[in-house]
């Protein structure tokens, strides 16, 4: 019951951080979007939605972060998964962004454009691809250990 109860406090508070940074994130966004319009210069909200993007995906995968802080052993990169899951979606919204290559856009996910949501991806499969290497100790037991 115990333990419950401090993983329910724990949810919680998960969920406020990340209601939080939506919150302070969009009115970060808004004002980059009224400097943008005040000068006439688009550019300057690509930066902003990608790093915006790109942290809230780091924030969702942050449990997996936490629960591999607790661990014992060393810190790895799976190598694997950043490359092959987490490169093409830096290569696409790179492409997508700073090129101007135009994409169709389906609108599958409402005003969440391709580029958010690759940033999204990458944040979270960055995050979550280090790990603590855990070698198992073997130990030797003696006839008198056994005993």
């Amino acid at each position: 019951m115990k333990n419950s109860l401090s993983l329910l406090k724990v949810y919680v508070a998960y969920s406020l951080a990340l209601m939080v940074y939506i919150v302070i994130s969009s009115n970060i966004l808004h004002m980059l979007e009224v400097l943008a319009s005040n000068t006439y210069n688009a550019f300057i909200t690509i930066p902003g939605n990608i790093v915006v993007s790109l942290l809230f995906g780091v924030i969702l995968g942050t449990e997996s972060f936490v629960k591999e802080r607790r661990k014992s052993g060393k810190w790895k990169l799976n190598k694997e998964k950043f490359l092959l899951v987490g490169l093409p979606p830096l290569i696409f919204t790179t492409l997508i962004s700073f090129t101007g290559l135009d994409i169709p856009s389906f609108n599958i996910f409402g005003t969440l454009s391709s580029t958010n949501l690759s940033m999204i991806l990458l944040g979270f499969i960055l995050i979550t691809s280090f790990h603590k290497d855990q070698k198992e100790e073997v130990s030797i037991q003696t006839h008198s250990q056994i005993d």
